[in-house]
């Protein structure tokens, strides 16, 4: 039955040779946490009365991925569950 199975080709189970995983010779490193200082450097200065309570992001540049995020989710909910997965791990999206 196995020959007719298999075209006569020899299977061996397990393989004879094991692989292994090798080490990864060159890893991405993540820089450190540069969320709060983006290489633009503009501090976000609102055009708007903001409450004391709120945290305001420190560049424009955070400032804009946090409003896009909001536009986008807005019109999609089930996008902000899964930005928060996807995203979770990511210092840029830590608002």
């Amino acid at each position: 039955m196995h020959c007719l199975r298999f075209g006569g080709y020899a299977v061996e189970f397990p393989p004879s040779e094991e692989t292994f995983a090798t080490e990864n010779k060159f890893p991405f490193h993540y820089t450190e946490d540069e969320s709060d200082e983006e290489s633009d450097g503009e501090a976000f200065d609102p055009l708007w009365e903001v409450p004391d309570q709120l945290v305001m992001p420190k560049t424009k540049k955070l400032h804009a991925i946090i409003e896009a995020t909001a536009n986008k989710v807005q019109g999609h909910p089930q996008l902000e569950s899964m930005l928060k997965i996807k995203l979770g791990d990511n210092k840029k999206f830590r608002f």
